[in-house]
């Protein structure tokens, strides 16, 4: 069924189709209409396992975030699990290490790679962790927790526990100060500087990380300047969007993060008739093809100068149209949106 532009999802994207096909259909993109497929072979394997196993009165919720909670996955994809674990067991480190356990089990069961031991899906949380109160305005914190609570509004969605997965959405939002029947456009401020702040965190670690690797480097760097960007970009537009909605704003808010990331971009630019999402689809249609295709990550490999590599320099070209495409987009939205969130991505 053909949906209207700026139409709300009656169901996360593991669930569905991409929900824009009257606007922006992605039959002119094969590889993100493959990844989209994909992803949801992927989520129902992955959801069907954790059904059968896990104890509902322990875990909450677990989320999948990363490329297949984008609903972007390739055949080579991790599987990307937030574990959320019931508030009783917060301090239950046996527990939750014995859950960790039996979803790392899952996903070797089903030929997925369990997560790196120092990476933020490798312990589990719990709501009362993730909207701890007295952790409100701190920058400095457990980097882990920082990264599963934007991660779940960046591009999760839920495997087991959809409705507790939803609460929890909420649950952030309100932690940011984004109440459901606020209506004051300064409300996004709190999100917006966190979301500022984890982009650039990123960005710093993906500059150093990797370097005496050529492959690798070049690899992390080139999916932070697309699926990265697409992510941040994504958020960023439907918080701008909400700043506009005559009512109801902190409602508007918890019903757009239904949408991928990318059918984010979509919406809004539907929204604002702006016709050049294509740009963003088109280049980010051919790095999800690249990154499955061996012969690019051989060439990618080549060279000790990123000048010399033609794989890189094209990678790059094209992320840059991309960026490009994002900026001219936001420099444009003066007119529309309010001018104190405009001031706030530079200042």
């Amino acid at each position: 069924m053909l949906k209207a532009a700026g139409s709300f999802a009656e169901e996360f994207a593991a669930r569905r189709n991409w929900i824009f096909d009257s606007t922006h259909s992605l039959r002119a993109y094969p590889e993100l209409l493959q990844a989209w497929q994909h992803s949801r072979q992927v989520s129902e394997r992955v959801e069907t396992a954790l059904a059968t196993l896990l104890p509902h009165d322990v875990v909450s919720t677990i989320a999948v975030s990363g490329s297949v909670g984008r609903m972007e996955a390739h055949a080579g994809s991790d599987v990307d699990l937030i574990v959320v674990l019931r508030d009783e067991f917060l301090e239950d480190r046996e527990t939750g290490a014995r859950i960790m356990q039996q979803v790392w089990d899952v996903l070797r069961q089903l030929g997925f790679p369990v997560p790196k031991s120092n990476g933020i899906f490798s312990e589990p949380t719990t709501r009362i962790e993730l909207c701890n109160r007295e952790l409100i305005g701190q920058i400095q914190g457990d980097p882990a927790l920082f990264g599963k609570r934007i991660q779940l509004l960046l591009d999760s969605q839920p495997l087991f526990g959809r409705s507790e997965f939803v609460q929890l959405q909420s649950d952030i939002l309100d932690w940011y100060q984004i109440e459901e029947a606020g209506n004051d456009p300064a409300q996004t401020n709190y999100l917006l500087n966190d979301l500022q702040r984890y982009q650039r965190a990123l960005a710093i670690r993906y500059q150093f990380q990797h370097r005496d690797d050529p492959l690798q480097w070049r690899l992390l760097n080139l999916k932070f300047r697309n699926s990265r960007f697409v992510n941040h970009f994504g958020l960023l537009l439907i918080l701008g969007e909400m700043g506009i909605q005559p009512v109801g704003r902190g409602e508007w808010l918890r019903k757009a993060l239904l949408w991928t990331p990318l059918e984010r971009i979509a919406a809004v630019y539907a929204r604002r008739h702006e016709a050049m999402f294509h740009v963003i689809a088109r280049h980010y249609d051919w790095f999800l093809g690249q990154m499955g295709n061996p012969d690019f990550i051989h060439r990618l490999e080549g060279g000790i100068e990123l000048d010399d590599n033609d794989a890189w320099q094209e990678g790059f070209h094209r992320s840059r149209q991309m960026s490009r495409e994002m900026n001219r987009f936001l420099i444009d939205r003066q007119h529309d949106w309010n001018d104190l969130f405009l001031e706030s991505l530079t200042y």
